[in-house]
């Protein structure tokens, strides 16, 4: 197996959590043998091989091109994200994008069971595709270090509250600092990269002397577990955290912690943390005061046994695995069939298997043979379909029930491949910007009539499709039905049926005694004309090429010649179980 590890452009300007993850990941998975490599720009997909995956740390938008450019060009896609979005914020964030960059994942890595939970929830994508890998901290963050070598090297001689964090609006440090002013003998010093210069120097400002920055600390250093081992206090109040790698290293050093309960932090920390409303600056206060109180170390134990980067590793390779077994099963959609498609929307899975929605114009390239397929919309629509670009089918309506539907490919086209447009009238659905026009299931070719394994015929005739099964099209026929003997179809009263030239074996019945007709629609010659009585019936005759050449329009009549118990109110003429076609 070989993972490529990639993120957005600027992720290790100003590195945080999500970068430290990464860098673990490659370290860790390199211990065990795997193959990892970072996406090099200049070499492009010569790093990829057979059993390559795509692994994308970020969400952030435009990511979306990239990675379908992965996907299409047939490497597996996992996501880790990082992310906590719920309906109540999901308007803060670039909602359509992020969805569109978990859309095309095979797989998406979260740190908790909650935010797989909660991503698939509000993005509205399958919960099998997320996958829970948890955060953890390196081995030596449960090593003690002097607390003295970070006082001498940041000139800090009183009692300080220590936050880890890069700088910004998210990590919430100005309103931390206004609630430092209930403790005016504690500094509260800050180890991160400044991310928004104009709220650092906010924070700055409000904070006055209590304030400290000291910058980033490198990753596991021992001034790092020094500035731990040291503080009285460690906070990291931010608007959400999943969980955030500075909490579970605070912890590890046997910090007494102040956390955010925004996000996923209640899953590793348990009851053993002082929560806080992160926009109320008294609710942080009465957390840091409540932890002063309290006695350290609560929570190396439970670091040192579930949360270290061996343990958590263990739960990531599968993930690979899974996200290469679910793009081949999604690229088996079309595939497995001989097919491709253009313009639709990512392949999707749920409890009844694969699926996928086309756009307003998606097109399905294909070889001769029926194309069959169940479909279904959001409401109803009207859809063409264009065979090479010309109209075969017109204004069909799919609307919110499951419908079978299937079209010949003839054989008397040329080429080895031929393009189906489904093109969807009218405004299409969307969610987001995502056009959602049919969805469809159960995609499959067969092959054209009279092939040797009869496959074709087999499959129509075990769904009711008693006119594709021989290749032909009928107009004014009602959906097939079924009783004891198997599937048939009715007829209207006036019926049209477009088939191959030659002989014609129809095996079907009447409600009532009736005379049908069977006339050429060039020219008007009369194909066929028999009485039938009520009951099962045999029609033989010819459908000769002068009425069209190879491919004849057969007009139907049915004219009841005696009354009719029937209770049915439709228009129902002939009912047709199978139709045979011989030269």
């Amino acid at each position: 197996m070989n993972i490529v590890f990639s993120t957005y452009p600027n992720a290790f300007v100003t590195p945080g959590g999500g970068e430290i993850q990464l860098l673990q990941y490659l370290r860790h998975l390199e211990e065990r043998g795997v193959s990892v490599s970072r996406f090099d720009l200049w070499r492009g997909f010569e790093q990829f091989d057979g059993s390559s995956v795509m692994h994308f740390f970020s969400c952030m938008p435009g990511s979306e091109h990239f990675l379908r450019f992965c996907s299409d060009k047939g490497f597996p896609v996992v996501v880790s994200p990082n992310l906590w979005v719920t309906e109540d914020t999901a308007h803060l964030y670039p909602f359509n994008e992020i969805r569109a960059v978990l859309d095309v994942a095979d797989a998406v890595v979260c740190n908790s069971d909650a935010e797989c939970v909660l991503l698939s929830r509000v993005f509205g994508l399958p919960r099998e595709r997320f996958f829970t890998v948890y955060n953890a901290v390196d081995q030596m963050f449960l090593e003690p270090v002097d607390p003295a070598l970070f006082r001498e090297a940041a000139g800090i001689s009183g009692k300080f509250v220590l936050n880890v964090a890069n700088i910004e609006s998210r990590k919430n440090q100005l309103v931390l600092i206004r609630a430092m002013k209930h403790f005016p003998d504690l500094t509260l010093v800050v180890a991160g990269h400044v991310r928004d210069q104009s709220y650092a120097d906010q924070c700055a400002a409000e904070g006055g002397a209590q304030w400290r920055h000291v910058g980033s600390l490198p990753y596991a250093s021992d001034l790092l577990r020094s500035a731990y081992s040291g503080c009285e206090v460690f906070a990291l109040p931010s608007t959400l955290e999943t969980p955030g790698l500075a909490a579970l290293e605070a912890a590890a050093c046997g910090c007494r912690i102040v956390l955010t309960r925004e996000g996923s932090t209640s899953e590793y920390f348990g009851n053993d943390v002082f929560y806080v409303d992160p926009m109320d600056g008294d609710s942080i206060a009465r957390a840091i005061r409540q932890a002063l109180d309290a006695s350290p170390g609560a929570l190396r134990s439970r670091i040192s046994s579930h949360f270290l980067w061996p343990q958590v590793m263990n739960a990531l390779t599968p993930v690979y695995d899974a996200a290469r077994s679910l793009k081949a099963e999604k690229d088996g959609f079309f595939r497995a069939q001989g097919m491709r498609g253009s313009n639709f929307n990512a392949i999707e899975r749920d409890a009844d298997g694969l699926f996928v929605w086309s756009q307003a114009r998606s097109s399905v390239s294909a070889p001769v043979g029926l194309l069959a397929w169940r479909w279904w919309a959001l409401r109803e629509i009207e859809v063409d379909l264009l065979l090479n670009n010309v109209p075969v089918r017109g204004a069909i309506r799919v609307g919110p029930s499951w419908s079978q539907f299937s079209l010949d490919i003839p054989a008397t086209l040329s080429g080895d491949e031929h393009d189906l447009e489904i093109r969807v009238r009218g405004d299409v659905p969307k969610q987001g910007d995502r056009e959602l026009g049919v969805m469809l299931r159960d995609l499959v070719h067969l092959g054209v009539v009279g092939q040797p394994d009869g496959r074709r015929e087999q499959w129509c005739l075990s769904r009711g499709l008693i006119l594709e099964a021989c290749g032909a099209q009928g107009e004014a026929f009602f959906p097939a039905e079924c009783d004891e003997r198997g599937y048939f179809v009715w007829s209207q009263s006036e019926f049209r049926l477009l088939l191959r030239s030659g002989q014609v074996r129809l095996e079907g019945f009447v409600a009532q005694k009736s005379r049908v007709t069977f006339l050429c629609e060039k020219g008007g010659k009369v194909a066929h004309e028999v009485e039938l009585d009520v009951g099962e019936s045999r029609l033989e005759f010819d459908a000769p090429g002068d009425c069209g050449g190879q491919t004849v329009a057969l007009l139907g009549r049915v004219e009841k010649l005696e009354g009719s118990t029937h209770s049915d109110p439709r228009d129902l003429g002939l009912a047709i179980r199978a139709i045979r076609l011989g030269r």
